[in-house]
């Protein structure tokens, strides 16, 4: 595919960051043989999965509520997305 997770999830990651304004914690990679996280081991091309926000936190599950963050986070992984796919070609 000519890109790989990690590169993929920077991509996706730093548009998630830039967008919304929040922190970089960095992303975790997944090995093959982590069967708890068979979405990702299971499949045949790059993958990610994207934690927006914390649930847990009071202050980010009130901006999770909200039109505009679930607009600025869906934008941001599209331009990830589409970074990682202009990547690929």
């Amino acid at each position: 595919y000519g890109i790989t997770n990690k590169q993929f999830a920077t991509y996706v990651l730093n548009e998630l960051v830039d967008n919304l304004g929040t922190i970089n914690r960095g992303f975790i990679e997944v090995k093959e043989t982590d069967t708890s996280k068979r979405v990702l081991t299971e499949v045949p091309m790059p993958s990610i999965l994207c934690e927006v926000a914390f649930i847990s936190n009071d202050e980010e599950v009130s901006r999770i509520k909200t039109d505009k963050f679930q607009n600025l986070a869906a934008e941001a992984i599209f331009n990830g997305i589409e970074k990682a796919l202009n990547k690929m070609n």
